[in-house]
């Protein structure tokens, strides 16, 4: 008869399995060599087995699954009392376990009971909020450091309301006390510096911006004299003198303002040199192939009309027009003499002319533009089916802008004089976009561009 069946006999453990089935905690019993004598139906459940194919077999091979005996488990059996221990599965549960043997009234060893709770949540929660007592400690050192001459040491000033009154008195940064209506209980000197005011001004007044407790905004504060400054807001809630009340801490943000505007002009300036830079390729370009004279810009100019038309967003048809006015640039390393010359290109030279989207791509590939000019570039002579080049792109691989400008660069090509041939109409032109709708073309790009022509009397400029 084994130890819990002996105790269940003796009467010392009456209806053990329906009690132990009682406990929602899952429950195992095992003997010195870890073979469990007896389970609760919560064990059961969570090891996924009855209790027949549970009983008889070491515990660390059912639930949780180890290599040998939890250390717990082990230093309960050696005498060591009851014994607690974290035990994270491969799934990345966590569970806590609570061992101890059981003796009888000679001293003798009967059986050891394990209980398990899952407390994966408990763990994440409380990984959490040391996280967020990292976060915490964080900001109180960015506050000392603001505050660093006058604070000698942060837990001295706080035992006492006069120290912590010292700390807001010296603040570099405004700070008000508002009641729940908002009105102004308290502004420290640095408020009354902010608003150019004095306290007998402010206090008892509305505060007059907006409330949201723990979100920071930025509001204007109008000086008497009309200057404006830009200023950081953040909302506490508080007790103050045993009644609801709001911290205000205000933060002078005029000077990044001015330097964020003064970054924002430089990187306009910039971008208007890059802007300038690539019409000045497009020129060379077009000097050096005198038969597609103004193909870029008017290719452009259409591709940034059928974005229009499609209603795309300005800044995407902005990137559209720059990669549109130096699509060619690759052709700045193919020969003069093959680009202008008339009569049709050997095979040789042909490939030589589909080198030009690459060579243009790794031309611009390096400069820092906010649109994908370099992309652009590089796709314009992709087709969806894949039967473009260089890349053999398909369908949305091939940028939205680049499918747009090559509806524009097809039309806009075989509309105008080339040294191989002389200019087509423009309805064949159309016609040919129109019958590789979807294969080779965007559809709503040959929809869009169609329509310029036939419905808006769409012309190219010179």
């Amino acid at each position: 008869m084994d130890p819990v069946q002996e105790h269940h006999h003796s009467g010392s453990l009456p209806d053990w399995q329906h009690i132990i089935n009682a406990i929602p905690l899952p429950i195992f019993l095992h003997d010195h060599n870890h073979h469990i004598l007896q389970a609760n139906r919560a064990y059961g459940k969570l090891a996924g087995l009855p209790l027949e194919e549970i009983l008889g077999r070491h515990y660390w091979q059912i639930f949780p699954k180890l290599e040998g005996p939890l250390p717990g488990c082990q230093a309960a059996l050696a005498g060591h009392g009851e014994r607690e221990e974290d035990v994270v599965l491969s799934s990345g549960k966590i569970f806590r376990s609570w061992a101890f043997a059981l003796e009888n009234e000679e001293g003798q060893y009967l059986y050891s009971v394990h209980l398990l709770e899952e407390v994966t949540e408990v763990r994440i929660l409380a990984a959490q909020h040391q996280q967020l007592q990292e976060e915490l400690r964080q900001r109180a050192q960015q506050l000392e450091k603001r505050l660093a001459a006058q604070q000698r040491s942060q837990k001295a000033m706080l035992r006492s309301e006069e120290q912590l009154r010292t700390i807001v008195e010296h603040s570099a940064d405004g700070i008000l006390v508002l009641d729940k209506k908002g009105s102004i209980l308290f502004v420290n000197p640095a408020a009354l510096a902010l608003f150019a005011r004095g306290a007998g001004e402010l206090v008892g007044q509305r505060f007059g911006f907006p409330l949201v407790t723990g979100e920071t905004s930025e509001i204007e504060v109008v000086r008497p004299d009309g200057r404006i400054t830009s200023v950081e807001m953040g909302l506490v809630a508080i007790d103050w003198q045993g009644q609801p009340a709001h911290v205000v801490s205000l933060h002078d943000i005029s000077e990044r303002r001015h330097l964020e505007s003064e970054r924002q002009e430089h990187l306009c300036q910039t971008q208007k040199t890059l802007v300038e830079t690539i019409q000045a390729m497009a020129r060379t370009v077009e000097t050096r192939d005198p038969y597609t004279a103004g193909h870029q810009q008017r290719s452009s100019n259409l591709a940034v009309a059928i974005g229009w038309k499609m209603g795309l967003a300005a800044d995407c048809i902005e990137g559209i027009r720059l990669g549109g006015i130096i699509h060619d640039i690759g052709k700045l390393y193919i020969p003069a003499e093959i680009l202008s010359r008339p009569g049709t290109l050997t095979d040789l030279e042909f490939s030589m002319i589909k080198t030009h989207p690459q060579v243009g791509f790794e031309i611009m590939k390096d400069i820092n533009f906010i649109w994908p000019i370099s992309d652009i570039v590089l796709q314009h002579h992709e087709r969806l089916d894949g039967s473009g080049y260089p890349q053999g792109l398909q369908g949305k691989a091939i940028r939205l802008e680049a499918r747009l400008l090559m509806v524009a660069d097809v039309v806009e090509a075989m509309a105008s004089h080339r040294p191989y041939r002389p200019a087509l109409s423009l309805d064949t032109a159309l016609a040919h976009i129109a019958e590789r709708r979807g294969t080779w073309f965007e559809p709503a790009a040959v929809d869009a561009c169609v329509s310029l022509f036939k419905d808006q009397g769409y012309v190219f400029t010179p």
